[in-house]
């Protein structure tokens, strides 16, 4: 091929409206044809790859479409499921059987009640105490009724009253003791009933004189604890002490030990009133400052950027 026909040729200037005007004699066109069989070849692979491709995507398309409403569903279910107001908790309650009747009652009655069945075993013996005492007490009275009646009786049938019945019965007792006669064993009796009552006399004389010493000295005591807080207090008068420390006093506690507590425990409550006044008001004198300062400072702003 010359030199003009490959110009001619490849020049993309000159037009070409037919392949058949083109005189390809002297190119070599197995090498095209079989470039054009392989682009046939990779156009071919191309169009079998994207039908595949489409193919593929319309499976998952489908596969899709299938699964969502499952998941759809599922999401919707949760959201409800969420959006479900919880139910409050009831209280627990419990049925209780007792002396043939139910009781319904809630956790906290049946922990009060667990706690009282804990101490049950101790207020029962307590009652069985009770029980046993009031059960003697029982008895005795019966007992000394049924001896007093037995005295009435008696001293009716002898024309007597109860207490010569039971003087008489003393003196045959004592006189079949101590096998003497009646009178003798009157006349020891009366003896032996005098030296008792002066020997209750006694008792009692010496429970009054003991009394009386006590209040000497509970008097003594207190007048000397007066001397002792008057020589520290001069000026404090008896109606002027309040009634606490009296009470104090009462415990068994000095008055003058008492009467310091108490001023002591006056004057800390003073000092801490008189504290909290003092921060109260510096408090307030700090705001109060700190309101100036800003306010200076507002007007010292205000000035500059009206001089601008």
């Amino acid at each position: 091929m010359d030199e003009n026909t490959t110009n001619e040729v490849s020049t993309p200037e000159t037009p070409v409206d037919s392949w058949d005007n083109i005189d390809l004699s002297d190119v070599d066109m197995s090498e095209w044809k079989d470039s054009g069989d392989a682009d046939n070849s990779v156009d071919s692979d191309a169009d079998q790859h994207e039908e595949e491709s489409e193919s593929k995507a319309e499976s998952e398309d489908e596969k899709s479409d299938s699964d969502t409403p499952a998941e759809k569903d599922t999401s919707e279910s949760s959201e409800k499921e969420a959006e479900k107001p919880t139910e409050p908790v009831k209280d627990e309650t419990f049925t209780l059987k007792y002396l043939g009747n139910e009781k319904t009652v809630n956790r906290d009655d049946v922990v009060t009640l667990a706690q009282k069945g804990m101490d049950y075993d101790r207020v029962k013996e307590k009652l069985s105490e009770y029980d046993g005492l009031k059960e003697t007490l029982k008895t005795n009275s019966e007992k000394l009724t049924e001896y007093s009646e037995f005295l009435e009786e008696a001293s009716k049938a002898n024309n007597c009253s109860v207490k010569d019945y039971i003087e008489n019965v003393r003196v045959v007792m004592l006189a079949n003791k101590e096998n003497i006669s009646n009178e003798a064993a009157r006349e020891k009796l009366q003896i032996i009933d005098e030296r008792k009552s002066l020997e209750r006399e006694k008792q009692a004389l010496k429970a009054e004189k003991e009394a009386k010493v006590a209040e000497k000295s509970t008097k003594e005591k207190r007048d000397t604890e007066i001397q002792e807080f008057l020589k520290v207090y001069k000026d404090i008068k008896s109606e002027d002490i309040p009634k606490d420390v009296w009470a104090e006093v009462g415990k068994g506690i000095p008055l003058i030990t008492a009467y310091t507590r108490y001023e002591n425990k006056t004057l800390k409550e003073k000092l801490e009133a008189e504290k909290q006044t003092k921060k109260n008001k510096e408090r307030t004198a700090g705001s109060m400052q700190s309101t100036g300062k800003d306010k200076y400072k507002s007007e010292i702003e205000r000035d500059w950027y009206d001089d601008d």
